[in-house]
Order: C-alpha cells, then structure tokens, then sequence
C-alpha cells in the first residue's frame, strides 16, 4: 500500500524539531494578525513593503472590479468598460510585483544549475556567456516591472478619487 499522500501531509509533524517550528510558525502568525488588527499593517509586510502594496492593491481592485455598483461615468461610457480598466490596473500591479515572478527568465534554470555544480566554472568563458545573458535578462525583466509599476501608478491616479463601490 503506498503511504505517499499520507506521509507527505504529516512529514512536518514526524520529527520534534518540526513540531516547535510549527508552533512558533503558529504563534508568529497570530502575532502579525493581531497586528493587522490594531495598526493595519504586520510586522511581515513591512519586510517586503513593495511586495505588500503590489499585493494589496492587485487585491482590491480585483475585488472592486467585480463588486463596483457605480462607475465614473464621466470618464467611461459604461459599467463593463470600468471593469474592465479595474481589471487592467489590477493586473499592472501583479505584473510589477517582483514577488510573483510573471516575467520569466529562460536563462535561470540553466544559469543556477551552472552555479550550483562548480563554483570555479564560472570563470570560463562559456558560463561567463550565461551570466551575462543571465543578468541582462534580469535587468530586461525588471525594466518591464517599473513600466508596469509606473502605469498601474498613472491609472489609479487617473481614477483614485472614483474608487468606490
């Protein structure tokens, strides 16, 4: 009979150490709840504050482009239209997020796997190539996030005074 599923779902618990890394995992969370609860932020957002307000923002317009009962319609004719560039605008914010990884770079699993078998590889021209197009691809993608970052920018700013529902 195989256990696999079974195994894999309590493996964390097998072990003491896992138990106590469950439980302060579990008391940490409580903490940062209970922070969200009193301040509106946790200690865990502010680590990673860009990611946080890429997060909450993609969220909310998410959420507000499907439950909206109104619309500017001073600058869109219809309700689907404003729907629609809440969607958009939402979407800008997931894409600028460096957190989730939408662009990909087709050199990093090559590249890590360069980097990971020796060290002293890199030094040969062949996997300096790599890097090279590696770290340029990386610039690429994240050139394409502050573009994404600075238009969901310029639409929520377009519409901010028209965010409700």
């Amino acid at each position: 009979m195989n256990n696999s599923v079974f195994d894999n779902l309590f493996s964390p618990w097998r072990h003491p150490r896992n138990w106590l890394e469950n439980i302060k995992s579990f008391f940490r969370s409580l903490k940062w709840c209970y922070q969200r609860a009193i301040k509106g932020y946790c200690d865990k957002d502010i680590w990673g504050l860009d990611s946080s307000i890429c997060d909450y923002l993609y969220g909310t317009l998410k959420q507000l482009s499907k439950n909206c009962h109104g619309w500017p319609d001073s600058k869109f004719e219809t309700y689907e239209e404003w729907q629609e560039y809440l969607s958009e605008t939402a979407e800008l914010f997931y894409r600028a997020n460096l957190a989730n990884e939408y662009y990909k770079n087709e050199y990093e699993e090559e590249y890590l796997a360069s980097f990971s078998i020796n060290v002293e590889k890199l030094a040969y021209k062949r996997d300096k190539e790599l890097a090279d197009k590696y770290l340029n691809r990386e610039k690429e993608i994240f050139k394409q996030q502050q573009e994404d970052l600075k238009l969901g920018l310029k639409k929520l700013n377009d519409v901010f005074y028209a965010l409700y529902q």
